[in-house]
């Protein structure tokens, strides 16, 4: 559960850190890159030691493959296709796992 909390917790610092890229600073590029490539760290660990039982991986694996073709939005300089496509993968793995776990808390009771 403490490995899951944490992986949440980068990930919302991580979209956190999206928000403030300034499109129109020097090299938007290079920063964006260097946040989705920590998201993808963050996918891939999940992916490889198993973020919950109940998290399928196929989910955690699409979230990999988007942020992959979001990687090569910004390398092709559509920069700012690039960024709102890695918010909206980030805010959708936190949105299926918010809803995870609000189904699970209603199980409960």
């Amino acid at each position: 559960m403490k490995r899951q909390e944490k992986s949440l917790e980068e990930l919302q610092q991580i979209l956190f850190n999206l928000e403030l890229v300034d499109i129109e600073q020097q090299d938007p590029a290079t920063l964006l890159l260097e946040h989705l490539h920590k998201a993808l760290d963050v996918f891939r660990y999940m992916f490889r030691n198993g973020y919950t039982e109940e998290q399928p991986s196929h989910v955690i694996n699409y979230c990999i493959m988007k942020l992959e073709f979001a990687k090569k939005q910004i390398e092709n300089e559509e920069v700012e296709e690039g960024l709102k496509f890695t918010k909206s993968v980030i805010v959708y793995f936190l949105k299926e796992t918010s809803l995870l776990e609000m189904a699970e808390e209603t199980d409960l009771f």
